[in-house]
């Protein structure tokens, strides 16, 4: 299982999405794509995408009050 990092900070929706659904089509199954995003609202877009296609995400805060959104494919 691959794990990869992308930096989405300064991005706004629907942008973010976009990337994240083309990250997640070429990674195979079990990979995990860890995003860092600044934006709440994008956060919340994000995570909804997540649940509606049966993806396994968590969420963690940064000390500088961004946020880590891990996605398991």
């Amino acid at each position: 299982m691959e794990q990869k990092r992308i930096n989405l900070c300064g991005e706004v929706c629907p942008v973010p999405l976009m990337i994240i659904q083309q990250e997640l089509a070429n990674m195979a199954t079990g990979d995990t794509l860890i995003v860092d995003i600044d934006m709440g609202q994008t956060v919340r877009n994000i995570l909804r995408w997540c649940e509606k296609n049966n993806y396994v995400s968590e969420i963690d805060e940064t000390e500088d009050g961004a946020w880590l959104i891990t996605i398991t494919k």
